[in-house]
């Protein structure tokens, strides 16, 4: 709950954790996910210890995104973030 700071609500986490936890500020497509004009495709890429990893090409918005959460849901755990 972003809303509640109490103790009893927070959970330890480093700064690499933490920072999952952030909006997704850019574009108007679900986060992981990139059109790419030329090829009228969608690209499903995720960050890990700073470097992009290119999880596959997609018809569709939603298969991209869909990569993207179970590739998050895998790595990260409780900390992935979909949004």
């Amino acid at each position: 709950d972003s809303q509640n700071n109490k103790w009893g609500n927070l959970r330890l986490a480093n700064h690499s954790q933490n920072s999952m936890n952030r909006k997704k500020f850019v574009g108007n497509l679900k986060k992981g996910v990139r059109f790419e004009k030329r090829t009228q495709k969608f690209y499903a890429t995720i960050k890990m210890m700073g470097k992009n990893h290119h999880l596959g090409t997609f018809k569709t918005e939603d298969e991209a995104h869909q990569a993207y959460v179970e590739t998050s849901n895998e790595l990260f755990g409780d900390y992935a973030r979909h949004k």
